[in-house]
């Protein structure tokens, strides 16, 4: 699976600590959590889907790893592939 194909090149994501992440830097995350083969102690909930416009929607969700739980949000494009 091409997992840079999957998000916009301009994506960018707030961390829970408020800290700002480009696209550049999460794949630099997660190569690194894939080299090391560690199960990663997270669990996702209550997860809620809305339509914003003909291809725009907003997902939400609860996101706890291990005593920390946050609520996060995403919005997702539906784009031709090209």
């Amino acid at each position: 699976m091409n997992f840079k194909a999957m998000a916009s090149p301009d994506f960018w994501e707030v961390g829970a600590s408020g800290k700002v992440y480009d696209l550049e830097s999460i794949w630099d995350i997660l190569e690194t959590r894939y080299k090391t083969n560690e199960p990663d102690d997270w669990r996702t909930s209550d997860f809620q889907f809305r339509a914003l416009g003909e291809n725009i929607s907003l997902l939400t969700y609860k996101l706890q790893q291990g005593e920390r739980i946050t609520r996060r949000t995403t919005l997702w494009e539906r784009v031709d592939s090209v």
